[in-house]
């Protein structure tokens, strides 16, 4: 098998300006005011807190578990129905994001429509912030035990709940994430994997970092991998260095030589470098580089690009499109 090729360097780094250090400033500053929150989380793991109905074919759970009660947004398919099961798609939003924010930034309706669960947890924080090593850009949050909070674990839990409230197909958990939201998929996926290799069945990531040693663990067994990189990404940035953690040109790489893929094609059209992958264990990696791309959803609406982290409506790539396309029923 042919050794993957590395992308670019020289062209994949991100740009750190004005907005980036202004950026720093600011989650500096709030790390001052939220250092050290504590979290009440009493009674045991995985246990279901609440279902609340919010509308037609929508409910909020709370699940206990990684020492705090995570509050999700569940949309149903809009065919739900008895006698069916459905893929289910655990998205993550970003730092200071929001399950409902989540839900209209990348167009949960489509995906409903599609066919599709939608999971989406919510971080826990005046300001939200995902909460475990390599993650957690403000302060950490404890349980009343005294134990830091793992969102990983918390998150795992709770699609494990969700697992038996649902009608989930079999073997269909897909988990997408942006930004620090992409960071934690990254590491639900690598969790969830070692200690069942396929749990996961797509990981889709949209920015993001590795969370935790870059080395074979990232293998990611049983589960292909969609990953948009774009070229400009100065807040993902301003998150590594406040957490340590590498860039897309540094984990990507190590992914593909830690499952063992060698390229299989790459094509560029509108501003978009696509590298499909083929890797040893029989899944698949997808890597879109869209060199004027920034740190924003592909192909969200006007109204939620920003100065300050980027704007996401001009992309070429529509990725919710590109998500449904993937794992919808046909």
């Amino acid at each position: 098998m042919s050794t993957p090729q590395r992308p670019s360097a020289e062209r994949r780094g991100p740009r750190f300006g004005a907005a980036g250090v202004w950026l720093s400033s600011c989650l500096a500053a709030c790390g001052l005011l939220s250092a050290c929150a504590t979290v009440s989380s009493p009674g045991p793991p995985g246990e279901l807190i609440s279902r609340t109905p919010a509308a037609a074919g929508a409910e909020w759970i709370v699940v206990r578990g990684g020492e705090r009660d995570i509050r999700s947004l569940v949309l149903l398919p809009d065919d739900y129905a008895e006698g069916r099961r459905y893929p289910m798609l655990v998205a993550v939003h970003n730092f200071a994001g929001n399950a409902e924010g989540f839900a209209g930034l990348i167009h949960a309706e489509r995906l409903r429509a599609r066919g599709i669960i939608l999971l989406l947890p919510q971080a826990a924080g005046h300001i939200p912030d995902w909460q475990g090593p390599g993650l957690t850009l403000l302060g950490r949050a404890y349980g009343a035990d005294g134990k830091p909070v793992d969102d990983v674990a918390g998150v795992a839990v709770t699609l494990q709940a969700a697992e038996g409230l649902y009608r989930v197909a079999p073997d269909q958990i897909n988990v997408v994430g942006f930004s620090q939201g992409g960071t934690l998929a990254l590491a639900l996926t690598r969790r969830l994997g070692a200690a069942r290799p396929g749990a996961v069945r797509r990981l889709f990531l949209v920015a993001g970092s590795a969370a935790g040693p870059v080395d074979q663990s990232l293998a990611l067994p049983g589960a292909d991998l969609i990953a948009y990189e774009p070229g400009h990404s100065a807040p993902q940035a301003v998150a590594n260095w406040l957490t340590g953690e590498p860039a897309e040109r540094v984990f990507l790489p190590r992914i593909l030589q830690a499952k063992g893929c060698a390229l299989a094609s790459r094509v560029s059209s509108d501003g978009i470098e696509r590298s499909d992958y083929a890797c040893a264990d029989g899944r698949t990696v997808v890597h879109l580089f869209e060199a004027s791309g920034e740190h924003a959803w592909p192909g969200q609406d006007a109204k939620d690009d920003s100065w300050l982290t980027g704007k996401g409506s001009t992309s070429h790539v529509d990725f919710t499109n590109l998500i449904a396309d993937t794992i919808a029923p046909r």
